[in-house]
């Protein structure tokens, strides 16, 4: 069913699971829960397939979200709506209004470990990809 296209990560103290709702076939929303607080902050609405954590270079660990049009984007941590500027929203050099603000494609991939599917954690880390 569509609990099955779920996903979760946990970063930045906060939990994060993605989600369907009503009728779709997609997470539409993710509820965010605060460790540091044991409260709930709300749900945001990117459109998320998958979370992938990343190390590259200078940055450090990273949250990285595949939405369901294929974009990746990273989470940079909390701001609040108010805290947030046009920069926040820059993916490939355009922006989430098709606005073009530069060239700036480039390729990525992640690469998880190897992973024996009998050990008995296996069911712990393994996310199918759909």
């Amino acid at each position: 069913g569509k609990i099955g296209i779920s996903t979760a990560a946990y970063y930045d103290n906060r939990y994060l699971l993605a989600v369907p709702t009503a009728a779709n076939n997609f997470n539409d929303t993710i509820l965010v829960y605060n460790t540091i607080l044991s409260a709930f902050e709300g749900t945001w609405t990117p459109k998320v397939m998958q979370f992938a954590l990343t190390n590259f270079e200078s940055e450090g660990l990273r949250l990285m979200m595949k939405l369901t049009t294929g974009q990746i984007n990273k989470y940079s941590g909390y701001k609040t709506p108010a805290q947030t500027t046009a920069a926040d929203y820059v993916d490939f050099g355009i922006q989430s209004n098709g606005t073009s603000v530069g060239t700036v494609d480039f390729s990525s991939s992640v690469r998880t470990r190897d992973m024996e599917i009998s050990s008995p954690r296996a069911s712990t880390f393994l996310n199918p990809i759909r």
